[in-house]
């Protein structure tokens, strides 16, 4: 079983015995990432030296590792999570830059920023190699959704007909009744789309909350969401390595062990072919260990990982 092979097992197991038993079908990459708004920076303004939040130039800095990141690895579908128009305008077309200068090469984009707010969620499709057949169907930011939002999309392989459900979503810290809110109007439309056989679902995004037993605060909401998520849409969390300490930094940018709020679930109908990978989190050095030479400057300290105070999580998924 997973839990006493080691990951080298594991992907032997992915890449080769699954293939040879005709167990895999048609694969796609998918990512998920909290890329960091901007108007979120007053937050951490001590990191990044300025008054309120991050200066035009770090933003800008910021955004061009993300976009960088993003084209290296070539996800088929991207869940991104607080984009703002500073980094994906409202009115992108996939063909000009991005305010940063830098572009998203093959890319078009579905997102939802909402009435009133200027952050959001959003998908980013490679388009030769993934088809749109409807969306984005938009949960917009809201009172009774915590003001988050989400973006859900069908979308299928090119070449290939089975049709697969894929939704962007971020969650309220803290917020039982607010996340159960912004779940069910993301899976409202899903279950019942008047598909002829059972839909591959994909959800994916930031979370706030981390795997833990009921009752343990915010990260006791995990599981109560999960029985949610579990029971009306049979949907499971994709797992990540044991040594994973965190996937994004707290509010002041300190790296807190435990803190895994990202998170992307399945069903049963889609099968992970590959180990997930993650993305480089500031402070965090190779082996998932805290460096005690980080200096608590997040994405503007000198070890800037990828642009963000979140990893980004990269999974190949066939279905």
């Amino acid at each position: 079983t997973q839990s006493t092979w080691g990951h080298s097992e594991c992907l032997f197991f992915f890449e080769r015995i699954l293939p040879g038993l005709g167990m895999v079908g048609p694969s796609m990459l998918f990512l998920t990432w909290n890329v960091l708004a901007h108007k979120h920076t007053h937050h951490n303004k001590a990191a990044h030296l300025q008054l309120r939040n991050e200066s035009p130039e770090q933003c800008r800095q910021r955004h061009l590792q993300i976009v960088a990141t993003i084209n290296e690895l070539q996800p088929d579908v991207a869940a991104l999570q607080e984009v703002d128009t500073a980094f994906l305008p409202a009115d992108w077309n996939g063909a000009q830059p991005l305010p940063c200068g830098a572009h998203l090469q093959g890319y078009t984009a579905l997102r939802s920023y909402g009435t009133g707010s200027d952050e959001g969620t959003a998908l980013l499709v490679r388009t030769s190699t993934v088809e749109i057949e409807a969306g984005p169907l938009i949960v917009p930011p809201s009172r009774e959704t915590g003001r988050k939002s989400a973006t859900v999309a069908f979308v299928r392989l090119a070449n290939h007909s089975r049709v697969l459900a894929v939704a962007s979503v971020h969650l309220k810290w803290g917020s039982y009744e607010a996340s159960v809110e912004l779940l069910r109007q993301t899976l409202g439309p899903i279950l019942r789309h008047p598909s002829t056989q059972p839909m591959p679902v994909v959800l994916a995004g930031d979370f706030n909350c981390s795997p833990a037993r009921a009752g343990s605060g915010p990260g006791g909401l995990l599981k109560e969401i999960e029985t949610l998520l579990c029971g009306n849409a049979g949907l499971r969390r994709v797992e990540l390595p044991e040594a994973v300490q965190a996937t994004a930094l707290d509010g002041n940018f300190a790296c807190r062990p435990g803190h895994v709020i990202d998170h992307i679930y399945k069903t049963d109908d889609v099968q992970v072919t590959e180990i997930p990978r993650l993305g480089r989190l500031p402070g965090c050095c190779e082996g998932e260990t805290f460096s005690k030479d980080y200096d608590g400057r997040g994405p503007y300290g000198c070890d800037l990982a990828d642009g963000s105070d979140h990893r980004w999580i990269a999974v190949r998924l066939a279905f």
